[in-house]
């Protein structure tokens, strides 16, 4: 009887120890206040024909999530740079409602943790129908934004993922949900599989590993089970990011 009462304090003494470990692990420090909700307002103004079920004149509204990278001196003057996901800054307007629309125009502000509302203008969008990763820089004079840290290191699969977003417009200004989820794989050249949590409004959020450090922006996500995610790799993203800053030093008027 002894020697099992000390086998079973053993055993119980062994699962405090191992909980504990557990009990310790903590999110890193991630850029909460880099994080901005990002609204796309549709507007059509005009349709070629009064009656058509290809086009309705009415302004439609949508949601998406982006992370300020940092402050810059740009032509523009002083304000942030925000990444997001490419198909955030285009008006998705399909060649069929194209055909009977006559006028409209998009735009984009964005939210961010202080909840100041800013305009942004588009500095670099991909074009996903060539195969490129579905990535936007954007630009927003006055939003001032630490810079954040990029990772120098390709994810494994099994390590551990944070997320920073907006799911379905979800957004408390300073607060917005904090996910995760394990890198499952590289899918291409483009883009890596994830299990972070992921609905229409996560769009161009953030993705960070276990150190803070930026490793991609998840555009997409499985209709019918969105614990699966995709996110654009870390070495496309930070081509993106250079690409898109040479681009808004060498093009002052944009």
């Amino acid at each position: 009887m002894k020697n099992i009462s000390l086998s079973l304090c053993s055993f119980i003494v062994s699962l405090l120890v191992g909980c504990g470990g557990c009990i310790q692990k903590t999110t890193p420090a991630l850029p909460y206040g880099n994080f901005v909700k990002i609204t796309k307002r549709l507007e059509i103004s005009k349709c070629k024909e009064k009656e058509s079920k290809f086009c309705m004149e009415a302004t439609f509204m949508h949601s998406g999530s982006g992370l300020a990278l940092g402050t810059l001196h740009s032509p523009l003057g002083e304000g942030s740079i925000i990444l997001t996901a490419g198909h955030i800054c285009t008006a998705n307007i399909t060649d069929k409602a194209r055909d009977h629309i006559e006028e409209y125009k998009m735009s984009l502000t964005i939210t961010d943790s202080n909840n100041h509302v800013y305009r942004t203008i588009i500095v670099n969008t991909n074009n996903v129908d060539k195969g490129e990763a579905d990535l936007c820089l954007l630009y927003s004079k006055g939003f001032l934004s630490d810079f954040v840290k990029y990772s120098m290191q390709n994810n494994n699969r099994g390590d551990r993922l944070y997320n920073l977003a907006s799911p379905v417009g979800v957004f408390h200004p300073p607060n917005m949900p904090i996910l995760d989820g394990l890198f499952s794989g590289r899918m291409n050249n483009t883009t890596d599989l994830t299990t972070v949590p992921a609905i229409g409004g996560s769009s161009g959020s953030a993705v960070f590993n276990d150190n803070g450090e930026l490793v991609g922006v998840i555009y997409a996500s499985v209709v019918n089970f969105p614990h699966v995610s995709l996110m654009t790799n870390r070495i496309t993203t930070q081509d993106f990011i250079i690409k898109s800053l040479e681009l808004l030093q060498s093009n002052p008027g944009l």
